[in-house]
């Protein structure tokens, strides 16, 4: 071991589990601090990742799932990671393997994995422990401030010859995803097209609850952020699918995108490349206010509803 690897691997080192962290974060957010200390010694090493691959006999695609926290890792191939790096620290490796522990326990959305994607399994668990979510949809209201019956006209309309069953498991996932948020509080910033408000999605009724229900919940909620993008600002970036960021306070930014086609996680220039698209969307859209009178006036101009009311 060289006095240079020694000399970064101890900066490393400073960092220490806290308790309270290892009981509040879900098993995703335990795997991705693992994965972020594990990457962040590795690069004290000076080891690439296709090097430690080879070293482990495994794939450099397993490594880098290892340390994004999308994979988790057993505690033989852990013990064996930390000899390759020489980490000698007793108390280091326990911190890891402990870390290691509580990342493979499985999150409440595991009984739904025959609902969803690996990749939105584990975005649901990076959710449960960002500190910030920002959410851009500019087809329909953002998932985690919709009512039940507008989710479910929604995931109805999504796929094509899907079972009453698997709806409302869908439906059932995401208002657990929103009752998890109410526990952890995080802070929202949903992003949102003027289109959305006015698709009569479920018919005009459900439509105004859901506009009321997304004023009563965001208007004067200070930990909420709204914003829409009016149809008057033209072709903008960022119509192309959803986005969303996902912020935490001791690790990166975790970004995940939907298409029509599955699901990513944007890395290095991509990853770049969807920041950057939502600064412009918090540009070119309405601020909260603004975007909370217009809700307001959509509502207002929407036709009635089949029992005659305005």
């Amino acid at each position: 071991m060289t006095m240079a690897y020694s000399a970064r691997l101890a900066q490393v080192t400073r960092w220490k589990l806290h308790s309270a962290a290892m009981a509040d974060s879900s098993p995703t957010v335990q795997r991705r601090r693992l994965g972020d200390q594990v990457r962040k010694i590795r690069e004290a090493t000076g080891m690439t990742g296709a090097e430690v691959a080879a070293r482990l006999e495994c794939t450099q695609s397993k490594v880098s799932k290892i340390e994004g926290g999308r994979s988790g890792i057993r505690p033989k191939e852990l013990r064996e990671l930390l000899d390759i790096y020489e980490v000698k620290d007793q108390a280091l490796r326990d911190q890891l393997l402990a870390l290691a522990q509580a990342g493979n326990a499985r999150g409440w959305w595991a009984r739904y994995s025959s609902s969803i994607s690996p990749n939105y399994a584990s975005y649901i668990g990076f959710e449960a422990g960002a500190t910030q979510i920002t959410a851009w949809e500019p087809m329909v209201i953002p998932g985690l401030l919709q009512t039940e019956e507008y989710a479910r006209e929604v995931i109805r309309a999504g796929v094509r010859e899907i079972a009453t069953e698997e709806i409302e498991r869908r439906v059932e996932i995401r208002m657990r995803r929103q009752a998890q948020l109410q526990k952890t509080n995080p802070r929202l910033w949903a992003i949102t097209d003027e289109s959305a408000l006015r698709r009569l999605v479920g018919g005009p009724a459900l439509l105004r609850a859901q506009l009321r229900h997304l004023v009563d919940v965001a208007g004067d909620n200070p930990r909420i952020t709204v914003q829409v993008v009016p149809l008057a600002v033209g072709a903008f970036p960022g119509t192309q699918g959803s986005l969303n960021v996902l912020s935490f306070d001791d690790a990166p930014a975790t970004v995940y995108v939907e298409t029509i086609v599955g699901d990513v996680y944007p890395e290095d220039d991509d990853l770049q490349a969807c920041m950057l698209a939502i600064e412009h969307l918090q540009a070119t859209a309405l601020g909260h206010d603004q975007s909370i009178a217009m809700i307001r006036r959509v509502m207002r101009e929407l036709p009635p509803d089949e029992k005659g009311r305005g």
